[in-house]
């Protein structure tokens, strides 16, 4: 979910100051600053803080919004929802009524261009974060010591990545496919055991 509402707020921030706001005629009022600026500084905030994996693969999810947010634009403008002053668009910079070559322009600009760029950019700006500025490359136990004793020594990326590595040069704990395996294996051994059973 946060690999939709950081960008997907970012995007909605970015959009709004450039292209909405300065066509209303109306004045400034807090609402439109809490729900097109303050919503992004606080997932900015917590993804700045939080250890959550944030991959350039989860762009697919943030793609998946942007397309499905143009398709309710052009359902709002073809069933006539109307907005709260009884305007056909969501947006004016969204006018599929009466300027829809302009629409499919911001469209097509918002799906290709922009979704995959800040994609990238929130990407980057983690990765280099929690890599170059919080040494995520540093052992959480520098001293050899563990959580609650059990020896474990390791980087947070090795924990995000699921990969901690056991005191004293051992081998490195068993992987979720390596535990399947053996799940497997065991499976095999109790199968042929029953065989065995019922041949004698």
């Amino acid at each position: 979910l946060r690999a939709v509402a950081l960008p997907a707020s970012f995007q909605v921030f970015l959009l709004y100051w450039l292209l909405v706001f300065p066509t209303q005629d109306t004045d400034l009022k807090a609402i439109s600053c809490f729900t097109h600026g303050v919503n992004f500084i606080v997932m900015l905030v917590d993804g700045w803080l939080s250890r959550q994996p944030y991959l350039i693969s989860h762009g697919i999810y943030f793609l998946c919004y942007c397309v499905i947010y143009v398709v309710w634009t052009i359902i709002h403008a073809v069933a006539k929802i109307g907005n709260e002053v009884n305007e056909d668009y969501i947006y004016a910079s969204l006018d599929w009524g009466r300027n829809s070559g302009k629409a499919t322009m911001y469209a097509i600009a918002v799906v290709i261009i922009a979704g995959p760029a800040v994609n990238l950019f929130f990407w980057w700006l983690l990765h280099f974060q929690r890599r170059y500025i919080d040494h995520l490359d540093t052992p959480l136990y520098p001293d050899g010591g563990g959580v609650e004793g059990q020896g474990r020594e390791g980087t947070p990326r090795e924990m995000e990545e699921g990969s901690s590595v056991i005191q004293g040069g051992q081998a490195p704990l068993p992987t979720l496919d390596d535990m399947q395996l053996q799940m497997k294996e065991g499976g095999h051994k109790v199968e042929d055991k029953a065989d065995h059973d019922r041949s004698v």
